[in-house]
């Protein structure tokens, strides 16, 4: 009876930087057998890795290689919205890259969600666009839920919803107090600015006199003026002053923006 042999083969570089194509193992009808076709000169095996998700903080960030973002079950195409995104542009290619899926990043981001859904509308592709072109599915098994049917994946919360009552009222009550769209309070850049100066002068005064007073006051300043990048990265407009925030003190506040916007939430 003639044997049936499978050779599996790797890719091998030796030590003078050649690489070459070795058998490593012969299966045959009578088990399993190291194959021996190694020559003298020692090898290491170079692997090269499968694609996957690049993970941060345990969360799987992809390549921003897709085109389409998937939203309550509906897909769209927001290339021509990246750059009038009042988010900004980068948290639109993070939200599509973190998961298979947008619509909790999206529900979790819009307090006057009506308005947003609205203007997302007129950025919607037919499914058949999104499946010919082949990205309508991230690879199997490297993010919770990228295996779900179509009809299982998350939708929109009508308007009865428990977070829906809660953001219309947000939106109504920060209407009344007069604060701005996107924006914080005159008293929350009041109270920004005065501790940034506090803190620097509190910086100065650590540096010209190496005081343990100053050492302590520093500390409880950069606190205070650390609490607020924890606002400002929200909203591109006040990027810089996250950075006066969060990268003045020791912590960056691009870290901290993927981190809070789209890690956590």
């Amino acid at each position: 009876m003639a044997t049936e042999t499978a050779v599996l083969r790797r890719r091998v570089t030796n030590a003078r930087g050649r690489e070459s194509e070795k058998n490593v193992v012969s299966v045959t009808d009578h088990g399993v057998e190291n194959a021996v076709t190694a020559d003298a000169i020692p090898t290491t095996t170079t692997m090269e890795p499968e694609p996957r998700a690049r993970f941060s903080s345990g969360v799987a960030f992809y390549p921003p290689s897709d085109r389409f973002w998937r939203i309550g079950g509906k897909w769209y195409d927001f290339a021509d919205f990246l750059p009038i995104h009042p988010g900004g542009a980068d948290v639109l290619r993070m939200a599509r890259d973190r998961f298979d899926d947008a619509t909790f990043v999206f529900e979790s981001h819009h307090a006057d969600y009506k308005r947003a859904r609205a203007i997302i509308r007129k950025y919607e592709v037919d499914v058949s666009v999104v499946r010919a072109s082949g990205l309508s599915r991230r690879p199997r098994a490297l993010v919770d839920g990228a295996d779900r049917p179509e009809t299982a994946t998350p939708r929109l919360l009508d308007d009865v919803a428990f977070y829906s009552v809660m953001r219309r009222r947000v939106t109504k009550y920060l209407s009344s107090v007069g604060c701005p769209r996107g924006g914080p309070t005159s008293q929350c850049v009041a109270l920004f600015w005065t501790s940034f100066v506090s803190w620097s002068g509190c910086y100065l005064w650590l540096l010209s006199s190496g005081s343990p007073v100053a050492a302590v006051c520093l500390g409880f300043t950069a606190a205070w003026l650390g609490a607020f990048g924890h606002n400002w990265v929200h909203h591109p407009r006040y990027r810089l002053w996250a950075r006066l925030s969060l990268d003045t003190i020791g912590f960056s506040s691009d870290a901290w923006f993927r981190e809070h916007n789209l890690q956590h939430q």
